[in-house]
């Protein structure tokens, strides 16, 4: 029997012939040869993991689990061709399969041609799993990227009445509604979505395309910015085996992008790792190094996290390593150089609006309120649709006793971006600190008029209430 190896031509794969793969029964069609995959592209994390992976198949080529977890690591990779293959071979080594049917799915839906292949392979999934939310979104996503928008509308209207609030249904549905020209019929979708999930990007996309096609420009307007502060932010949902094919990669870019998730979660030891790790698979990698100047503040450990500094530095000296080490000083209470690095932060990167936030935080904590006002406006100019600048400024002009300047910064905050909740909660609470209830009311009478017409549903409810009481 022939012995198969990665190096030094980094080829996956091995001949069916000589690994006796190709006999074939009545009970089940031919098993397809262990594919050949050039691995030249990846780096060395991903080749080590394939290479293991490789030597446990040499032993077990029959194993539906193995060739399962092969597809899997493959697919991660992007090495779809390939993962197809195993995710066959782990189909006819075990029939009846859900998660292998889901898998193969899913790699063909990467690859924009096979969308009709992989609505087929989530309907195969769906006979053994009829009510599997998951496996109905994905045919449904895969009739829609085959233009089939009428048979996809029919599957997502199934999956609503199984589950009404799932955001990526109602986009999906939406979005068959628009190519269907159906805009109108897309809205309330999309509205519902927006006032539930104000980050959602491609929502607030789909919504401004709407709103454009039924003549409403300044709304259309008003939602494209607010996809433009979010382009890829969305509601997240599990999906188990997609999960797992993702947090298999070893690249720098998945290892970075589980660290933020675990960071968000409060395990900042884990994520450190997880971000050492990104940076010793790709010693360029500048955000994973400004990560871990937050992940060792956060762990307390200034030296760890000035080190990180040091090292992203020698790489390429850039603006948002300069904010991140600059937090860790304010935090720490040593001003001079947190002021120092947020000074050269905007040296670095001139319209680096959060280094203005910050410096504009540091002297309002100080009650120099001028300078503060200075480099909030700075920030909002550059960045019109950060919510926090405009607070601030409104905090201010409130402070000065300036209430109709107040009221029109703290109206922009609301407006202008998709964070519409924590904006409203943050001039709700600056109108509190300021213990000044006839002002709180007369703002919310001058802003109902444009947030009803802005279509922003619950905070009109919320100033509504105000106005009452």
């Amino acid at each position: 029997m022939r012995t198969f190896q990665i190096p030094p031509d980094l080829v996956l794969g091995c001949a069916a012939v000589a690994l006796g793969l190709c006999a074939c029964t009545a009970q089940r069609e031919p098993l397809p040869s262990p594919p050949v995959a050039d691995l030249t592209p990846l780096t060395r994390g991903p080749k080590q993991q394939l290479k293991a992976l490789n030597d446990r198949f040499q032993s077990s080529p029959n194993d539906p689990e193995l060739n399962f977890e092969l597809a899997e690591t493959l697919a991660t990779y992007g090495v779809y061709a390939a993962a197809e293959t195993y995710a066959k071979r782990a189909l006819i080594l075990k029939p009846q399969n859900f998660k292998a049917h889901y898998l193969l799915g899913w790699i063909y839906s990467q690859t924009p041609e096979k969308a009709l292949d992989a609505a087929a392979q989530f309907d195969m999934a769906l006979r053994y799993e009829s009510k599997s939310l998951l496996a109905l979104l994905r045919k449904a996503d895969a009739l829609r990227a085959a233009s089939r928008f009428e048979e996809a509308e029919a599957v997502y209207q199934k999956l609503l009445d199984l589950e009404p609030t799932f955001p990526q249904a109602l986009l999906g549905s939406a979005k068959a509604r628009i190519a269907l020209k159906k805009h109108s019929d897309a809205i309330p979708y999309l509205t519902r979505l927006v006032d539930n999930y104000p980050r959602y990007g491609a929502a607030h996309y789909s919504l401004a395309e709407a709103y454009r096609n039924t003549g409403q420009a300044q709304r259309a307007v008003s939602h494209l910015a607010a996809f433009e502060m979010a382009p890829n932010s969305e509601p997240e949902f599990e999906d188990p085996i997609v999960d797992s094919v993702k947090n298999r990669s070893r690249s720098h870019k998945s290892l970075s992008d589980r660290a933020r998730k675990v960071a968000n979660s409060g395990d900042f030891t884990e994520a450190a790792k997880l971000l050492e790790e990104a940076v010793l698979e790709d010693p360029n990698y500048i955000s994973a190094y400004a990560d871990l100047i937050t992940c060792y503040g956060m762990m307390r450990d200034r030296e760890a996290a000035i080190k990180a500094y040091e090292r992203g530095t020698a790489v390429r000296p850039l603006a948002v390593l300069e904010n991140s080490v600059g937090l860790l000083f304010k935090n720490t209470n040593d001003p001079v150089k947190a002021k120092a690095h947020f000074l050269k932060a905007i040296q670095l990167d001139p319209n680096h609006y959060t280094s203005y936030e910050n410096l504009g935080h540091m002297a309002f904590a100080n009650a120099s309120l001028n300078e503060a006002m200075a480099h909030y406006q700075k920030a909002a100019s550059i960045s019109p649709y950060s919510y926090v600048s405009w607070v601030m400024i409104g905090t201010i002009h409130l402070r000065q006793g300036r209430k109709q300047p107040a009221q029109t910064a703290f109206l922009n905050a609301i407006r202008r971006g998709p964070e519409v909740d924590a904006a409203f909660t943050e001039v709700r609470q600056a109108y509190r600190e300021a213990r000044d209830e006839r002002a709180w009311v007369e703002f919310a009478q001058a802003a109902l008029p444009q947030v009803t017409k802005d279509g922003l549903a619950s905070i009109a409810e919320d100033l509504q209430g105000v106005i009452k009481n």
